[in-house]
């Protein structure tokens, strides 16, 4: 027995075709390849443009780094203008890209500082502090604070800032970071030893020899950071202990 196809339902196709969503695509269909001509031509040109901006970006990436190396060797080894004919245009890549800040403004700062340039640094010092405000950096943003106005000689308010620093740390409900509070701790010493404040830095030695003993890691880093001309800070702390005794017995 033969098995008969079923006829086609020309009722349902009639209607699908009558639908009033059909009929318009059909009667625009000129209309209609041309907006989906134009829409591909879009896609194109947006494509190429986030490409090209993309490329773009990572030269100025590129650019960004290798101005920066020429910048800092060049202000380092006193090079010329110390390095100020590459300090211009490295800024005008981080003003054009703010995500680069992060990168390059604590190093151009630093690098700025060590040559003696402070007005200079000052404007990248205070970019960071801005862009990190929100953070938990409180603590060493106030360090900070302290090495520009050292950097600046302005030595008794620097004092007067370590001072507040040390009262903060040891006031913290989370603990002083003891490496941050040894730093500080060792460079109220050493200003006022360049203060001549006899009584002051004898006191601070006494501080510094018990925090030592207590927490021998962090310093062992401390050491790596500051350049005391010395094998170890306790070897210098004892040093600096007899000529200050011998500096009072004078005094009394």
């Amino acid at each position: 027995m033969t098995k008969q196809t079923a006829a086609p339902n020309t009722d349902n196709t009639q209607k699908w075709l009558e639908h009033p969503a059909i009929e318009w695509m059909v009667d625009n269909k000129w209309s209609m390849l041309g907006l989906i001509g134009i829409l591909f031509i879009g896609l194109i040109v947006t494509y190429r443009y986030v490409s090209l901006s993309t490329i773009r970006a990572e030269e100025d990436y590129l650019r960004a780094q290798n101005t920066f190396v020429l910048f800092q060797n060049s202000s380092l080894n006193q090079v010329a203008d110390n390095g100020s004919q590459f300090l211009l245009p490295l800024n005008q890549i981080i003003t054009k890209h703010p995500e680069l800040q992060a990168d390059y403004d604590g190093a151009i700062a630093q690098t700025l500082i060590l040559t003696q340039q402070i007005s200079e640094a000052e404007p990248f010092v205070q970019r960071t502090f801005t862009r990190t405000s929100s953070e938990d950096l409180n603590f060493y943003h106030q360090y900070s604070q302290v090495s520009l106005l050292i950097s600046k000689g302005n030595y008794d308010e620097a004092l007067n800032h370590a001072m507040a620093l040390k009262n903060s740390l040891e006031e913290s409900e989370q603990g002083p970071d003891q490496i941050l509070y040894g730093m500080n701790l060792l460079r109220i010493a050493l200003l006022n030893q360049q203060l001549n404040q006899i009584r002051a830095e004898n006191e601070v030695w006494t501080t510094i020899a018990n925090y030592l003993s207590k927490h021998p890691k962090e310093t062992t880093k401390i050491e790596k950071t500051f350049a005391l001309g010395w094998p170890s800070i306790d070897e210098y702390r004892a040093n600096r202990v007899k000529i200050l005794a011998n500096a009072l017995k004078e005094k009394n």
